[in-house]
């Protein structure tokens, strides 16, 4: 019991990590920054 709860402890902090990721990429798409980050990590060649 108390190993499930620390397993669906760690999957909501995951989860919570991946939003807080996820929006900042919308925040920097917003303002023009993920066009950048994204060129960066995939150069066309």
């Amino acid at each position: 019991m108390i190993h499930s709860f620390s397993f669906l402890k760690t999957r909501i902090f995951n989860l919570l990590s991946y939003i807080d990721r996820l929006s900042e990429n919308i925040k920097g798409d917003l303002e023009g920054n993920g066009e950048n980050e994204m060129r960066a990590e995939a150069p066309e060649g």
